[in-house]
């Protein structure tokens, strides 16, 4: 693929949610997407303990062992963490923050991805968005149920991601309510949108071209 390639610009920050059943195949990309370029797939890097099936079932014995009950079919005990990282950034730097991770909240990394291929083209420019995701172990070690962090302790959390990667910290969200979306995701959503529009365009024309030539055949 050809064209200029640029880096999304963004400050530090790290966002939890529950993993998907998909994204395993989505990380280690044994799924195609339309904002990959797959010709900087080879750019990536990866970092691998244990499998989510893996892992799910040492959380589940950990929680029976700890608690006496089996953990809750709603638990959500392994989440996913998406890190806006720099260019530079390299798997060793992931490594060193999930260390820290671990050390001051417990978090259990098990999976790291930084991706360096996903972005959106526009007239032949291409702006790629560098970031990571971490695979985590959501579960209180001390009562082997799933955490329950405080606003304060996420917020801390920006302020460590911030520190360990000697970026600047990321816009504050307290009191907001809005859904907080990865850049990538937001932009490729965008992407479809665009897409969706264009073919909207496309079918509207090819029926005007098909009523013209009927009508022109009935004349």
């Amino acid at each position: 693929m050809t064209g200029q390639y640029n880096s999304v610009k963004g400050g530090a920050s790290i966002n939890f949610k529950p993993i998907k059943a998909t994204s395993e195949a989505h990380n280690k990309r044994d799924m195609d997407m339309p904002h990959i370029h797959k010709d900087k797939i080879v750019n990536n890097e990866e970092w691998i303990l244990a499998s989510v099936h893996d892992k799910r079932k040492e959380i589940e014995s950990y929680c029976k062992k700890q608690s006496g009950r089996k953990l809750q079919k709603n638990a959500e005990a392994i989440r996913e963490a998406v890190v806006n990282i720099k260019p530079h950034h390299t798997i060793n730097d992931l490594k060193k923050l999930s260390k820290g991770l671990q050390e001051q909240f417990g978090i259990e990394c098990f999976q790291i991805f930084i991706h360096r291929d996903e972005g959106l083209t526009r007239e032949g420019e291409t702006n790629l968005n560098h970031h990571a995701h971490l695979i985590c172990r959501w579960q209180d070690m001390n009562t082997g149920k799933t955490f329950k962090f405080t606003p304060h302790d996420l917020s801390k959390m920006q302020d460590y991601v911030a520190s360990a990667l000697n970026m600047e910290r990321g816009t504050r969200r307290e009191n907001s309510n809005v859904e907080r979306l990865e850049a990538v995701e937001y932009k490729a959503r965008q992407e479809e949108k665009y897409i969706e529009k264009l073919k909207l365009e496309v079918q509207e024309l090819e029926q005007k071209k098909k009523y013209s030539c009927r009508k022109k055949s009935t004349n």
